[in-house]
């Protein structure tokens, strides 16, 4: 019976995941954007005084080349700028959004909220919260896990 719910929950993560991917794509494709970029906005945005680098890729889970890559498109782009009121080396300032970031920024939460609110109204809110709980204490688990070497 484990070895079920486990399957279950893997294939249904799975699936959230993959649509979740495609909301955020068709958000994105307007602006020449894709899902790659999404977690940038999100990350940069739980940090209002922005992110090294470091801290982008630490935060993302990615290796500092694909932060770099990332990064230079979305200042190409106009969505992000490295703070110039940041003292110190240029490569250790941090990114901020700019105000077409922060539009961008709030299309992604809109679209994700609105679904998120239109799938799970028929869900009671403390069912939510202790979903959310257990998702995180499993996230964390998880990460603790692999942190320590597999």
């Amino acid at each position: 019976m484990e070895n079920v719910v486990v399957s279950n929950f893997m294939l249904a993560l799975d699936r959230i995941t993959k649509n979740t991917k495609r909301v955020i794509d068709s958000v994105l494709k307007d602006h020449g954007l894709r899902s790659t970029h999404a977690s940038c906005f999100f990350r940069i945005c739980e940090f209002p005084d922005g992110l090294s680098s470091t801290q982008l890729a630490r935060a993302c889970g990615v290796d500092k080349a694909f932060i770099s890559r990332i990064t230079a498109e979305l200042i190409e782009g106009d969505y992000i700028i490295k703070d110039p009121d940041t003292k110190g080396i240029i490569y250790k300032r941090k990114y901020i959004l700019t105000e077409k970031g922060k539009a961008v920024y709030k299309a992604l939460t809109d679209a994700l909220t609105g679904i998120i609110a239109e799938v799970n109204h028929e869900i009671p809110a403390e069912k939510l919260a202790i979903f959310d709980e257990v998702l995180n204490s499993l996230d964390k688990g998880i990460i603790d896990y692999l942190k320590g070497g597999i």
